[in-house]
């Protein structure tokens, strides 16, 4: 009997949407493509399935579970804090036997995808995406073409596979361009934020913006930038975190049950609506606008 594969991924994400790609590449039609969501239950799959998580961020305890019914599954993960909590849970000889992962905080997901899915030259949008989310930005017009893809998403497998990427670079720089524009305006709301014991800079803004909010506010303060927004589906705070070099905001996500790497992270924080319940967030969140 012919095996089931699942291809979990994230929605709404450029790098996982290069993820499932890449399986796609090797896979085709042969095998079930699930989008996934931050903290959403692990996808449905058949018992004796061959399951590859893809940049999901999905925890240890949920994918040890999952380990139960499936033949494998195989973890592909960008996130440094992956790899400690893997590396403390294989001391312990507390990982199933049928469970690999694949950790490498220095590249994207969908860059690792490619290369263990496929044995030819990486392509280059996948390398513009890895660019673009490791906060590199040393690809010419990496920046214009993911501001692009992201204005697309969501997109089907065959739509990503046919993109051009001279469209990509001719749509991202307008979009970048007023992106930029509006960006300057919003800098007059920033305020003064503390993760932790770290200081940095914050606004309340569009996920659309923090990369360039992000990069701005880490530069003026020296250390961090933050943009972050309500999302009332998922009735959570969403907190993007950008860093010019100075601070691992990685490692800053971490504390918060986020991730990501050095110069790009993100958390989320549950609770209503308003914004006392984000700002005493266990009294981990502290603004103080009188620094602003």
């Amino acid at each position: 009997m012919h095996k089931q594969q699942v291809i979990i991924y994230p929605e709404y994400s450029a790098d996982g949407l290069g993820s499932a790609w890449a399986a796609w590449e090797f896979f085709g039609d042969g095998a079930y493509y699930r989008p996934y969501r931050y903290n959403d239950p692990m996808p449905d799959f058949e018992s004796g399935a061959e399951v590859f998580v893809l940049g999901c961020g999905i925890s240890l305890g949920i994918l040890f579970e999952a380990a139960i019914n499936a033949e494998r599954i195989v973890v592909i993960e960008s996130q440094s804090h992956y790899e400690e909590k893997y590396l403390d849970q294989v001391s312990a000889q507390l990982v199933p036997h049928n469970l690999t992962f694949i950790i490498d905080s220095s590249r994207s997901a969908c860059v690792m995808a490619w290369e263990f899915f496929n044995h030819a030259k990486t392509p280059l949008l996948l390398e513009m995406i890895q660019d673009h989310n490791q906060g590199r930005f040393s690809i010419e017009t990496s920046s214009d073409v993911i501001a692009a893809l992201n204005n697309r998403l969501p997109m089907d497998l065959m739509e990503f596979g046919g993109i051009s990427l001279g469209e990509l670079r001719s749509e991202g720089k307008a979009l970048n361009e007023q992106t930029r524009r509006i960006a300057a305006r919003l800098m007059k709301a920033r305020h003064a934020v503390c993760l932790g014991d770290v200081v940095g800079m914050a606004i309340n803004a569009p996920p659309a913006f923090a990369n360039d909010l992000g990069l701005m506010l880490s530069m003026e303060r020296g250390s961090f930038g933050m943009t972050y927004h309500f999302n009332g589906e998922r009735n959570a705070w969403l907190c993007s975190l950008r860093s010019n070099g100075s601070v691992n905001v990685g490692l800053l996500a971490e504390r918060f049950g986020g991730g990501g790497n050095e110069r790009a992270a993100g958390f989320s924080v549950e609770g209503g609506a308003s914004a006392l319940s984000f700002l005493g967030y266990a009294n981990l969140v502290r603004i103080d606008r009188s620094e602003s």
